[in-house]
């Protein structure tokens, strides 16, 4: 053993262990607004001005100062198009170089086109709305479904439409790629490389190149009616992953190398170069009802060959959750990852969410992390345990990291603490009742051990800890996300790490 390494691996550890205790969490409001609006932060200027799109029977621009106290504007968009012929329904927005860009959609019986708005900085229209692509559907197609995609520097968009022909059995796409000023760069036809009754598409993501990927689902020989209509129809499929070429849409088939395992719930992230996928897999001989570990895979953006899978078992702490016991018992579960983190002196940490329960929100939904280094040798496996009764999606959680730390915001329950210490796991209680609600944070360490603290209590605060969507707003350090307010009010709480 080399004795000078293992000191200087200890020290960098207990540094970065001193750090992350020293840190605080400040946390701030914004100024409120109403109940009844759905609300998205689209960016941040060079002022720090912050954007944010209200959505509710009228769609609105809101502009708000640093820190979102005040509400500078808050400004109509106009979403009849043609002197007012037709109507646009609002699918997106983001801020890119001093302007807001709004995409939007009209649906009639037998078309589907997409639409741009361009807003300066101040809320003023540059360009009312305008066509970017569509398509018609003729008397003979039906089932036509689509998607969208930004990457992540905005240079790039990406815009699938799906369609079908029963009398041949077939399933078609049109996909558009699209620059930044959301005009299209090319846009192709393509049939689809499987039997329409037996693949699924999963994921639509393009990287800052403008290359763009799709995760495709096929049924197994072993798929029939009876496991269709079963809960376990996850372990039913294989994977494919098509890549179209930012240059002209050619697309590739890239296989994946599955040694004999099922895989699942695939996700894909990016870096400057190479191509990062996270799922979840059993093995075909183990089980057909549950899933077993997780998969990793990854590639340079450049590359098309074969997509090799690393297989890693579930630890015996994510065997002992919740929702893996229920599994047992036949209930529904669903597992997906929802971030891909990289922090210094931590490797790479993978966020994913393990539920069970019904469409009413009831059950379980684990938090598991798995934390890896740059060979994807597993570093550890750990489980934040949460136990909800809440309505739609707004069982979530946010991410607070700055580089360097990392934590996990989620709603809990005021007596899963006694004497300031959380519970263990397996004594976790039901959130059903706001009243008994409170907002916690999760703080990681280097090694993986969990320290909790409530950041307020709704009973002493009146705000709920509910979390649908959350949001980094450019690179600052900060989190943001929408929460409910007593009343008929909501606002944005603010949170970051803060030396002490």
């Amino acid at each position: 053993m080399n004795h000078k390494n293992t000191f200087v691996a200890c020290i960098l550890a207990l540094t970065f262990f001193s750090s992350l205790q020293a840190q605080s969490i400040k946390v701030s409001e914004s100024h409120t607004f109403t109940k009844s609006y759905f609300s998205q932060i689209i960016g941040m200027d060079s002022n720090q001005r912050i954007y944010s799109i209200f959505h509710g029977a009228e769609l609105e621009l809101g502009i708000s100062d640093p820190g979102m106290r005040t509400l500078i504007k808050r400004i109509p968009v106009d979403l009849n198009y043609k002197d007012q012929k037709e109507r646009v329904q609002y699918v997106t927005s983001y801020f890119h170089k001093g302007t807001i860009r709004l995409i939007g959609m009209i649906l009639t019986e037998n078309s589907l086109r997409f639409m741009k708005q361009i807003l300066d900085q101040n809320g003023a229209l540059l360009q009312d709305w305008t066509e970017i692509t569509g398509f018609t559907a003729s008397a003979k197609t039906m089932e036509v479904s689509w998607n969208t995609a930004l990457s992540e520097n905005y240079r790039f968009g990406a815009i699938w439409i799906s369609y079908t022909r029963p009398h041949d059995k077939k399933c078609y796409f049109k996909l558009i790629q699209l620059n930044e000023d959301l005009e299209v760069i090319w846009e192709n036809f393509y049939e689809h490389p499987f039997d329409r009754y037996s693949t699924r598409q999963e994921n639509l993501k393009i990287d800052r190149y403008g290359n763009i990927y799709i995760v495709l689902s096929q049924y197994t020989e072993h798929y029939d009616l009876r496991s269709a209509l079963m809960a376990t129809t996850r372990a039913i499929y294989l994977k494919s992953l098509l890549v179209f070429n930012s240059l002209d849409g050619r697309m590739h088939v890239r296989q994946l190398e599955k040694e004999n395992h099922l895989l699942d719930h695939l996700n894909l992230f990016f870096d400057e170069q190479n191509v990062y996928l996270s799922g979840f897999s059993s093995r075909i001989e183990d089980t057909w009802d549950r899933f077993t570990g997780f998969a990793l895979a990854s590639f340079p953006i450049k590359d098309t060959g074969t997509v090799h899978f690393k297989f890693i078992p579930f630890g015996e702490e994510i065997k002992g959750s919740q929702v893996y016991l229920k599994e047992d018992s036949g209930t529904k579960t669903s597992f997906y990852t929802r971030h891909r983190i990289v922090l210094q002196g931590m490797g790479t940490i993978y966020v994913s969410e393990y539920e069970y329960g019904s469409t009413s929100g009831t059950g379980s939904r684990t938090i598991v992390l798995l934390c890896v280094d740059n060979l994807g040798n597993v570093i550890w496996q750990k489980t934040i345990e949460r136990n909800m009764l809440v309505p739609g999606n707004y069982g979530g959680y946010a991410l607070l990291f700055d580089g360097k730390h990392f934590g996990i915001v989620f709603a809990d329950h005021v007596k899963n603490f006694v004497d300031g210490n959380r519970v263990a796991n397996e004594n976790i209680k039901l959130i059903h009742n706001l009243k008994f609600g409170c907002a916690t944070i999760a703080i990681i360490d280097i090694s993986g051990n969990i320290s909790y603290r409530q950041l307020w209590k709704y009973k002493e605060s009146g705000k709920t800890s509910l979390i649908s969507q959350h949001y980094r707003v450019n690179d600052l350090k900060q989190l943001a996300f929408e929460t409910e307010l007593k009343g008929k009010d909501k606002c944005f709480i603010f949170l970051q790490f803060e030396e002490k």
